[in-house]
């Protein structure tokens, strides 16, 4: 019944203190020797997936920044791009551009920003290890291109963070994401996508290539972003320990932790025994 597996990384796939735990690894291999086609579906960019793409051998097309970026693997042939264009370049600057906050654009390939985000470098790393600091990152060229940036990030206190996100979800052309940073008391985080872009929207991408639908599709996640394909995969996995919301929203709740990993191992198990 189920014919396609999509996976998330950082807090699912990708442990939290870092590496794929041995059993995923093992069981991912061995639903591809049968013939059931696995992908990522991350809000890392691509050069940021491809170290673990190549490490589990895993081709085809791959979501990432969040459906922003769909590259096929190997090679990084035929990407997809959806940024924030023109109009949502430009409220976006304007909003950020009122505060003083750290600021990272994911553009095609790396990322960039500037002084006030340096204090995160360690955490951004993540997304890609192409990394660009430059003098203000407002005015990154990336903002001029057609696309525009594929995701943008806002880090800094609280109360000015809700103010920016109130102004940015008056611009229709942006979808804008607002959550608390756990490791740092009173700071929030704002992430900014085009309008529509979402995991969901890369799933149904990865459906057309492999010739199936998405009621045949598996999915594993852990958090927010992972929700609009939890909404239409046909059966979704969520790692224990993440937010409720999350969890209540998958179709079956994991044992495993992002902390221990397994959890894509258990999936597979339930589903293709």
């Amino acid at each position: 019944m189920y014919e396609l597996l999509a996976v998330d990384l950082d807090g699912t796939l990708v442990r939290r203190r870092g590496g794929i735990a041995p059993q995923d690894k093992r069981a991912i291999a061995s639903l591809q020797a049968r013939g059931v086609p696995v992908a990522i579906a991350t809000g890392r960019l691509y050069s940021g997936t491809v170290a673990v793409l190549e490490e589990l051998a895993l081709q085809g097309p791959q979501v990432c920044v969040n459906g922003a970026e769909i590259v096929m693997h190997p090679g990084g042939a035929e990407p997809i791009y959806q940024g924030l264009a023109a109009h949502g370049s430009a409220a976006v600057r304007t909003a950020l551009g009122r505060h003083d906050f750290a600021v990272f654009t994911l553009a095609q390939g790396h990322v960039a920003f500037d002084q006030r985000g340096a204090i995160f470098e360690g955490y951004v790393t993540g997304w890609s290890h192409q990394l660009e600091r430059v003098d203000r990152v407002l005015d990154h060229p990336c903002w001029e291109t057609p696309s525009g940036p594929l995701g943008v990030v806002a880090i800094g206190l609280t109360e000015p963070i809700a103010a920016a996100t109130a102004e940015l979800r008056q611009c229709q052309a942006l979808d804008v994401f607002r959550f608390d940073v756990s490791a740092h008391v009173g700071v929030s985080c704002i992430l900014l996508h085009a309008a529509g872009v979402s995991k969901g929207t890369g799933l149904q991408t990865l459906v057309e290539h492999h010739g199936v639908t998405l009621a045949q599709t598996v999915v594993v996640g852990d958090w927010h972003n992972d929700l609009s394909m939890f909404a239409v995969a046909g059966r979704s996995f969520a790692m224990a320990g993440g937010p409720e919301r999350v969890v209540q929203a998958a179709t079956d709740r994991l044992t495993a932790t992002a902390e221990a990993g397994g959890g894509v191992a258990e999936a597979i198990a339930l589903v293709w025994p």
